[in-house]
């Protein structure tokens, strides 16, 4: 597996970590997926420079994960900057709605400076 975006992990707060709504459950959810979001966004991030354009239900079949797990994920990668909304759209879960298809962004795709020296 390549080595995840090395951006995902500047930050502390969301959205590079779960956020969470100002329930109790929605907190607690956003804890326990917490250890692992970034692992995960760094597997929607390669699954989109590898395989090119897609939705979130099709990166989640991509990934191997559920989509209530990618889902999230790539709206934090958005928040990131890593991804964006590509104009296309293409099929949902649900028929009647459709879904965007999302692209890494040009930042995303830009090589990292190599700071060893």
């Amino acid at each position: 597996m390549t080595e995840p975006h090395p951006d995902l992990f500047l930050f502390a707060s969301y959205p590079t970590t779960p956020g969470y709504q100002a329930t109790d459950t929605s907190k607690d959810a956003a804890e326990k997926v917490k250890p692992k979001a970034a692992w995960v966004r760094a597997r929607v991030i390669d699954a989109l420079t590898r395989q090119g354009p897609m939705t979130t239900v099709q990166i989640a079949q991509a990934v191997g994960l559920p989509y209530e797990t990618v889902q999230p994920r790539t709206s934090e990668a958005r928040a990131l900057g890593l991804i964006e909304d590509s104009s296309q759209r293409g099929k949902s879960r649900d028929p009647s709605k459709s879904a965007i298809i999302w692209r890494i962004t040009s930042a995303s795709d830009a090589p990292k400076s190599d700071k060893t020296a």
